[in-house]
């Protein structure tokens, strides 16, 4: 039987920092953590954080920049939130979309080479603590950029409480960050686990575990039943929970299960999936070894539904 939760940290969990939610709400407070000496701000340009060293390097981390850098460039970056203490170092995160060459603009505060990489291509480079406060910074970031006016009012908004808030000057409501909500389960039944084929892997022929965003009113048992049933026909009984990943693309957080089948049958959705078989645990063992079986390969290491597979098999 599948153990209830990993024993090991998922990638983009695990935050190290002391977010300070008893005080980021303080604008003295937050003013002078932001214009101290030693703070440090991670930069983001469309999306893609700032690493250290050249493109293409393999060993990187991410590149931390002082508040005489931002300050340089005015009006030029745009959001600033704060992320948290590390310490009583203050961690922030600035948006510098604004910028068409944002690395000649950072060049003089910058300490040695650097670069902006997309941040799915970060998850095999940055340690874990790392990719975590990159989850934490893009998901905010992100957020801001696509809530710039008032859902309700139509009114512009403003970010207020360090990035956690946005407040309509207009109707006088507040917004606060979302995440999403999605539940990935494998299917488990007498020795084998389903694993299928999404559309959105293209040519890549990797089988991977069923997933779907929660729907309103469901609790997770719920959503898992539905997910599986409409997308592979197959009931399923018993739902365990595994653990979650905080998924920053933009927002979501993976709910982990496994789903024990109570039918067997596969009848697939051809919309969203366009294959799905049931795989024999020491046939999942061998591709974890990294052997060939026929046309299938796991997801990436780094991703919640490779290691509800791992973790499954080697049970």
């Amino acid at each position: 039987m599948p153990p209830d939760a990993p024993p090991f940290v998922l990638p983009f969990s695990g935050n190290p920092l002391d977010r300070a939610g008893d005080r980021r709400a303080d604008p003295a407070w937050l003013a002078g953590r932001r214009e101290a000496p030693e703070a440090r701000f991670l930069l983001l340009w469309r999306g893609q954080p700032l690493l250290e060293g050249e493109a293409g390097e393999e060993n990187t981390s991410l590149a931390f920049v002082g508040s005489g850098t931002v300050a340089a460039l005015g009006a030029a970056a745009e959001e600033t939130v704060f992320l948290g203490l590390d310490g009583e170092t203050p961690i922030f995160a600035r948006d510098v979309s604004a910028l068409d060459e944002p690395l000649a603009a950072l060049a003089p505060g910058l300490k040695g080479s650097g670069h902006f990489r997309d941040a799915r291509e970060c998850l095999p480079l940055l340690a874990a603590p790392q990719l975590a406060i990159l989850a934490q910074a893009k998901a905010l970031i992100d957020w801001h950029a696509r809530h710039p006016f008032c859902s309700r009012c139509g009114a512009k908004t403003e970010a207020a409480d360090s990035g956690y808030r946005r407040r309509c000057g207009a109707c006088g409501t507040d917004h606060f960050p979302r995440t999403d909500p999605c539940v990935i389960m494998l299917v488990v039944k007498e020795g084998a686990c389903l694993l299928a084929r999404n559309k959105r892997f293209g040519v890549a022929h990797t089988y991977s575990t069923l997933a779907g965003f929660m729907e309103p009113g469901e609790s997770i048992e719920d959503a898992v039943r539905r997910e599986v049933f409409e997308e592979a026909g197959i009931e399923t009984g018993a739902v365990r929970y595994f653990g979650t990943q905080p998924w920053p693309f933009p927002a979501s957080l993976m709910i982990g299960c496994y789903a024990e089948a109570a039918t067997h049958d596969i009848r697939i959705d051809g919309n969203e999936i366009i294959a799905a078989r049931w795989l024999e645990r020491a046939i999942v063992r061998r591709l974890i070894a990294g052997e060939d079986f026929e046309d299938v390969k796991l997801p990436r290491r780094q991703a919640i539904a490779y290691h509800l597979i791992r973790n499954w098999a080697e049970q």
